[in-house]
Order: structure tokens, then sequence, then C-alpha cells
């Protein structure tokens, strides 16, 4: 799995810089204007000092909520990011293993989603290729369909309207959700 600990550490960096220089301008920029005001006018009034000061301590305070809204995009996006590469990377790892082992991870599908009527296995035409003299051994009980699937990898077992998607595609695709779904439910209590 990638370590996310120095991307986020690099985000949270960038951050507090951004944040900083944020508030350097909102400090000058208010020194400017009451300098400006008081050459103007001479002294200012309390009642307008005490606005100025209102106006600048809610400009801080929309800018420091912007910093952290985009702070949390930006974590949010490397954390996604990092997850697709990771998910890819299982998903390569799974298609390229020894033949073996792979219709060891087809098999443990296929007996986790069938049930005894068999069924219908649909395949990529390289898994037919590369399972060729196994594919009844693999999925016993169960029919090749003659038609072929666009995946990577993995079947769909067929009952007719009932199918079960197990292509790594899919997994992985599911995975995914799940993991930016819980991704984003942590930045979401953090808010």
């Amino acid at each position: 799995m990638v370590d996310l600990q120095p991307i986020t550490d690099k985000i949270v960096e960038d951050a507090a810089k951004s944040a900083a220089e944020i508030v350097e301008k909102a400090r000058a920029r208010a020194a400017e204007m009451r300098a400006a005001f008081k050459t103007e006018k001479g002294e200012a009034s309390a009642e307008y000092e005490k606005k100025l000061e209102n106006e600048i301590s809610a400009m801080y305070e929309r800018e420091a909520a912007e910093d952290r809204r985009l702070k949390r995009l930006v974590a949010l996006s490397a954390k996604s990011d990092a997850v697709s590469k990771a998910i890819a990377a299982a998903k390569q790892k799974i298609v390229l293993l020894p033949d073996d082992e792979y219709k060891k991870v087809l098999s443990g599908l296929y007996e986790s989603v069938r049930t005894e009527n068999g069924g219908k296995i649909f395949m990529s035409s390289a898994d037919k290729k590369r399972l060729f003299g196994s594919v009844s051994e693999i999925f016993r009980g169960a029919v090749l369909a003659d038609e072929n699937l666009e995946c990577s990898g993995g079947f769909v077992l067929s009952y007719g309207r009932v199918e079960f998607d197990c292509t790594i595609d899919s997994i992985f695709a599911d995975k995914y959700r799940d993991m930016c779904d819980k991704i984003n439910a942590l930045y979401e209590k953090e808010s």
C-alpha cells in the first residue's frame, strides 16, 4: 500500500504556508486602510474603528475557512489518487499471478457465489486461452459460454436474470468506491 504520510505532510505544510501568507496580506491591507483613513480624515472615530476591525476579522475568518476547505480537498484528492494507484497495482498483480495461483483465485470466487444449479460462465478470451483445459475443474457444474467478456480477468456467473459479476474490474471498482466513501466520511467528520 502506498505510504500517504509524506503526501499529507507536504499538503499540510503547503497549506500552513498559504494560510500564513493570507493572514500577512490581510494584516498589511488592514494597516494600509487604517493609515489611509487617518491621513485623509484625521483620527478615526471609535465606531468606524470597531466596524473596520469587524470587517477585518470577518475577512480573516473567511480566508481561514477557505484555507481549511482547500486543505481538505487537496488531501482528499491525494488520497483518492493513492487509492487509485494501489487498486491498479493490486489488479495487475492478480492478473499476472502464475496460472496455478490464478486458478485458485477464480475457483475461490466461483465457490463463493455458485449454487447447485450450475449456471453459465462468461470470461474474456484471454482467460479462456489461459485456463484452457482447466475450466471444468475450476467451474464445476457450470457451462462455459461461447461469448467473450471485455475485462482484464475473472468471470460472470449467470443464472438467467441473476448474474454474479466476479470480474477483476468489477471487484476492484467496488473496493475503490468503498475506500473513497471511507475517506470522504473521515473528512466530513473533521469538517
